[in-house]
């Protein structure tokens, strides 16, 4: 039985198994709940919008990098990217999105820069 929020390791390295193995879909989905459940708890208007392709989706995150001021969000994104799932182990994205709901409730200028974020 595989653990979602448990690490594993080849050869020293962080790793999440071969793209498109059942493993790394399910770490890719868990980290995607967990940061769309951060989005929708404060700012349902955006959830939908992060509901679309990996690609739009990946497109957004990026945007967020851009226009947010939260300090880990770089990392954070690369930790939601499927491509670069191993940059960030499971104990640090649950700490990272544990940060990242912090920012959203206590930043004011967080509305503003969601909303540019989203924006066609």
């Amino acid at each position: 039985m595989m653990q979602i929020n448990q690490d594993t390791f080849k050869e020293g390295k962080l790793s999440f198994g071969m793209s498109g193995s059942a493993q790394r879909n399910a770490v890719y989905a868990y980290r995607h709940i967990i940061f769309n459940d951060l989005i929708l708890e404060d700012f349902p208007e955006y959830y939908l919008m992060l509901q679309g392709d990996m690609r739009t989706v990946q497109t957004h995150i990026r945007h967020m990098v851009e226009k947010t001021k939260f300090k880990y969000m770089s990392k954070f994104a690369c930790s939601l990217a499927y491509t670069s799932l191993e940059t960030v182990g499971s104990n640090e994205f649950e700490a990272i999105a544990k940060r990242f709901k912090r920012f959203l409730k206590q930043h004011s200028t967080v509305n503003e820069e969601l909303r540019n974020t989203f924006l066609r």
